[in-house]
Parts: C-alpha cells; sequence; structure tokens
C-alpha cells in the first residue's frame, strides 16, 4: 500500500543510511571536510533523482489513466491517495489481460475454422476430380459406370453448394449482419412448406412423416431464416433415421408457441449434447460425410434461434431417437 508517509518514511530512512555511510568515509579518510562535502552532495543530489524518478513515473501513469478514462476518471493531485492510484492499474492491468485471453481465443477458433473449411472443400473437389479423371481415361464410353459417376459428381457438386450456403450463412450471421424481418404469420405455412419439401425424401427412406393441423396458431419471426431452422432440423433427422417417423408438434404456451422435431434416429450420447451446437462438431464423422452434411447446420439453428429470443433444446437416447424443441413468440 502506497501513501504521502510511507514515501516520506522511506526517504528519510534513504538519507539517513547516506548520512551515516558519508560520516564513516568522513572518519576513515582523517575527517577531510572537502571529501566529506562532495560526498553528502553526492548523496544529497542521488536522493533526489531517485524522488524525482519515482514522481515523475508515477505522474506519467496519472497522465495515461486520465488519457484512458477521459472524463469518467480524473485524479486530483492534492488528495489522490497511491493506493487508489495502485488499484487503478491493477484493473486496467486485469482488463489488458482479458482482451489479450479474448484475442488468443478468437485467433484459436479462426485457425480451427479455416483448417475445418479446407478440409470439407478438399474432399468433395478431389472426389470430384477422381471421378472426372476415371471417365476421361475410358469410363465415359462404359454405359454401366458412367451414370454412377456422373451421379457422384453431381452429389459432391450438391455437397460444395450446402456447404458454402452454410458459410455464408454463418458469416452473416456471426458478423451481426443478420437482419431479421419481423412479421406475424401462420405456422400452418412453415408446416405446409416443410411437408412438401420432405415428404417424398422421407417417404422413399420407409419414415412416416407427421405434421400437426395448426392453421389457428401464428408466430412472430422472419419466415425465411425460420425456414432455414426447418430445413436444417429436419435434414438431420432424415440422415440419422432409417425407420419409423418423424413428427413435427407445435403447441400455444400462454404467449409463445412450442415447437417440437422428434425423429426415431440412433439418437445423440449425453456427451455429445453439450457440443453438437459447435461449428463443424459430428457426432458421426463418417455418416455425416456420406450424407453431405457440413458440421454447420445446428450451428446455424442455434443463431437464427437466439436472435428470435429463442433457445433450442436437446432431449436424446442413443438408438431411441431425439426431440429437438424451441419457443417462438406469438405476439
Amino acid at each position: 500500500m502506497f501513501n504521502r508517509n510511507k514515501l516520506f518514511i522511506q526517504a528519510s530512512m534513504t538519507f539517513c543510511i547516506s548520512l551515516s555511510a558519508a560520516i564513516i568515509i568522513y572518519i576513515y579518510f582523517q575527517s577531510n571536510i572537502y571529501l566529506l562535502s562532495i560526498l553528502l552532495s553526492i548523496l544529497i543530489i542521488f536522493n533526489i533523482k531517485i524522488l524525482y524518478t519515482f514522481f515523475y513515473r508515477i505522474n506519467k501513469i496519472k497522465r495515461q489513466i486520465n488519457a484512458i478514462y477521459k472524463d469518467n476518471f480524473i485524479f486530483d493531485n492534492s488528495t489522490e491517495s497511491f493506493e487508489l492510484l495502485i488499484n487503478q492499474i491493477d484493473k486496467i492491468s486485469q482488463k489488458f489481460k482479458n482482451d489479450r485471453l479474448e484475442l488468443n481465443k478468437v485467433s484459436k477458433v479462426r485457425t480451427e475454422f479455416l483448417a475445418n473449411v479446407s478440409h470439407e472443400l478438399k474432399t468433395p473437389i478431389f472426389a470430384i476430380k477422381g471421378f472426372t479423371e476415371t471417365l476421361l481415361d475410358g469410363a465415359l464410353e462404359d454405359s454401366k459406370v458412367n451414370k454412377k459417376f456422373v451421379e457422384n459428381i453431381e452429389t459432391q457438386a450438391n455437397r460444395l453448394e450446402n456447404l458454402f450456403s452454410d458459410l455464408i450463412d454463418i458469416s452473416k450471421i456471426e458478423s451481426n449482419q443478420l437482419v431479421l424481418k419481423l412479421n406475424k404469420f401462420k405456422l400452418q405455412r412453415l408446416i405446409d412448406w416443410s411437408r412438401d419439401t420432405f415428404a417424398e425424401t422421407i417417404n422413399n427412406k420407409g419414415i412416416k412423416f407427421i405434421v400437426p393441423d395448426c392453421k389457428d396458431l401464428c408466430v412472430v419471426g422472419d419466415e425465411k431464416y425460420l425456414k432455414l431452422v426447418f430445413s436444417n432440423l429436419i435434414n438431420n433427422a432424415i440422415n440419422y433415421s432409417n425407420s419409423g417417423s418423424i413428427i413435427i408438434a407445435a403447441k400455444s404456451i400462454q404467449n409463445k408457441v412450442k415447437i417440437s422435431i422428434t425423429d426415431n434416429g440412433i439418437g445423440i450420447e449425453q456427451k455429445h449434447i453439450n457440443r453438437i451446437f459447435e461449428r463443424f462438431y459430428r457426432v458421426d464423422s463418417d455418416r455425416s460425410r456420406q450424407t453431405g452434411g457440413t458440421g454447420l447446420g445446428l450451428s446455424i439453428v442455434k443463431h437464427i434461434l437466439e436472435a428470435h429470443d429463442a433457445d433450442i433444446k436437446v432431449e436424446s437416447d442413443t438408438n431411441v431417437g431425439s426431440i429437438f424443441s424451441f419457443e417462438l413468440n406469438n405476439k
């Protein structure tokens, strides 16, 4: 703890020690008055220099802190204690430390993101290149394999298109460029769109697709982005289900509408639940790549719903299925 009294005591002790040293040297050199005068002058100048340097640095720190805080915090030299000064320095130091940790975290996330994007881009590009080279080497004339290879190229091209689309969406969201156009509309419009878009794909897998009749329910939100939420959640249910059913349910709860999407798929282990909304995180990497998943879908869902002041919740058991639910305002 620094204060003026303590500083005065320290300065006095330094001066007394210096004076004692001068007297001892004076006696040792047979009471040479001229040598004593020179020694005292040197010691006094030395003490003055120490005090000047100390006060100069303190005043410099004060000016720097005043510049940072501007009008919010001004030191009063006539009353300000060194304890308060040190406390402010500690606060600023802690702030700089926190900022540095945050910057390191951002840098790490950016590096991981670039590494993941690079990997995700290489996989379909190499596949397309491989199939194309095989076709050019003679497979193009083989009617038994050329159609299959072209279909594989189309699948990988669609995967690339989905990846670019998801990257654009996540970029807009995380750079705060997501501008919602909130309107009140009938939830049935989203339900009908989901049925028309996914019914054929779901039925082709032998899975039942059950949707509600909710013509009386309305929600407030951006219909375009909520379609993206429904699309990602339903696609997720399709990709991880081989039988059973996919059920969309909706019910009114006070001033909100609770919407849930349930599947009878492979489910998610509890250790993965807290991480499935991270970018590029996959519970089953091999299955995800086979189905063309980008690893960004659930992250996009989470951010869009947060922009609607809604939270996504997950209930899941392995080999039983999963339930993704969220609530939207109806006013």
